[in-house]
């Protein structure tokens, strides 16, 4: 391995590391969302041992079986119901939801994927949306 001479003064070898601890960090993120995407073809975690329910989009934001900060956080944003939550965007929870982070909007795109949903599906989507086999 390659090592590449940064300084000898520590505030810029604290600053080149946190660097290369946020690119590290975008990178996982990036490997998770093909990992999720793949394994939607694969397996359905929510629903093992049936098909997904057309009325699915009904049913409690509770039945995606999330994290409590994750819970806590739809609660906040007034996510009742899944067809609730996909109404929201990403980018919405993210800068008005208290706590809501990354990593819980990571969480919450896993499971809907499994669904076959989305964060912030128009009207037109969520009539056209037909749950996966």
């Amino acid at each position: 391995m390659n090592f590449r001479y940064v300084s000898d003064h520590p505030q810029e070898v604290w600053s080149h590391i946190q660097r290369l601890e946020q690119e590290n960090l975008r990178l996982r993120e990036v490997i998770a969302d093909i990992n999720v995407r793949s394994a939607i073809a694969i397996t359905n975690p929510l629903f093992p041992s049936r098909d997904v329910s057309p009325n699915v989009l009904d049913h409690p934001v509770d039945t995606l079986e999330l994290t409590t900060r994750a819970r806590k956080c739809l609660d906040l944003a007034g996510a009742r119901t899944i067809r609730d939550l996909v109404r929201l965007t990403d980018e919405y929870l993210l800068k008005e939801v208290r706590n809501f982070g990354t990593t819980t909007s990571r969480e919450v795109r896993r499971k809907l994927l499994c669904l076959g949903l989305h964060l912030g599906m128009s009207e037109e989507q969520i009539t056209a949306w037909v749950p996966p086999q």
